[in-house]
């Protein structure tokens, strides 16, 4: 048996289906370091965020392993798993294009990279 055989052991698919809530998928997209299209965001990129958590929890911090976990656990997971964090990105997706259109029409077009982070802020606001 492998490392990665023990993690996938170890991890609990239930803290992974079904995906997280939005406002945290949010409050987690806004707390990275804004990198080219900020309206990017793959139901892939939220399951690995789940994956990562849930390697937290157990105690496992080897990016290695757990990108193989994240893999392995995609691949195997069903077509409903897997719609459930498309859905979610999607979600994801329409809040920031709704943010910058909303700074479009309040800030006469011009959206600075700070004001695209700020997604969530504008998002709880509106809630």
């Amino acid at each position: 048996m492998n490392n990665l055989d023990t993690l996938l052991a170890n991890i609990n698919r239930n803290n992974i289906h079904p995906p997280p809530e939005i406002d945290e998928v949010l409050n987690f997209f806004k707390s990275k370091k804004p990198t080219g299209d900020h309206n990017r965001c793959h139901a892939y990129k939220i399951f690995r965020y789940s994956v990562a958590k849930e390697c937290k929890r157990i105690g496992e911090f080897n990016t290695i392993l757990k990108g193989q976990a994240t893999n392995h656990l995609w691949k195997n997971s069903t077509t409903q798993e897997k719609s459930e964090y498309f859905n979610l990105a999607q979600r994801r997706c329409c809040y920031v294009l709704a943010f910058v259109d909303l700074c479009k029409i309040i800030g006469g077009g011009i959206i600075k990279d700070k004001e695209v982070v700020d997604v969530v802020d504008v998002v709880m606001l509106a809630k």
